[in-house]
């Protein structure tokens, strides 16, 4: 009898295990981005967060962020200052722009992951930096797999981008892991 109890327990727990996984999945280390790109625009630059977009050329402090495995892997910004201290989170919009939410981590959007050292959306490291289309020369991100046309054109033409995480370890996480 008590070895029925042990394979009962080993049935219920090899079933239950992958959704446990994802529930108890830890959040990972706070990291930096540089956005790489192959041309004559730039070849690296740091990603910044200007309190609600991540942007290159921006004069804006770093983006630092981790990302969230218990609550469906979120890029999380964590030392982002909106009053009270509230979740902020990486929000994919409708154009699929890189943008926050300082609402709550339930708008975000989550399938973020590291792969070899990069950033992943959806499973893919191709990300896209379109001209902001301000005087400051700006660019925004966009998580646009496979595109190429910046969704505002007469700003100019995009660059892909792939972003390099910057931690003090090699680390991938991901949904797929």
């Amino acid at each position: 009898m008590f070895y029925s109890y042990i394979l009962l327990f080993f049935v219920c727990f090899s079933e239950a295990y992958p959704l446990l996984k994802k529930e108890l999945q830890p959040t990972s280390p706070t990291f930096s981005l540089i956005a790489l790109h192959q041309g004559a625009q730039f070849q690296s630059n740091l990603v910044k967060f200007d309190g609600i977009d991540l942007k290159l050329w921006a004069d804006a402090p770093p983006f630092f962020g981790r990302i969230k495995g218990n609550q469906g892997f979120v890029l999380n910004i964590p030392d982002a200052t909106f009053p009270p201290p509230s979740p902020v989170a990486v929000v994919v919009d409708s154009k699929g722009r890189l943008t926050s939410n300082a609402n709550t981590t339930t708008e975000a959007s989550g399938n973020f992951g590291i792969s070899s050292s990069l950033l992943t959306f959806n499973g893919s490291s191709d990300f896209l930096a379109c001209p902001s289309g301000n005087y400051r020369s700006e660019y925004d991100i966009y998580a646009l797999t496979g595109e190429t046309n910046c969704p505002n054109p007469e700003f100019g033409y995009g660059y892909n981008i792939t972003l390099l995480v910057q931690v003090s370890a090699t680390v991938d996480y991901s949904p797929e892991n």
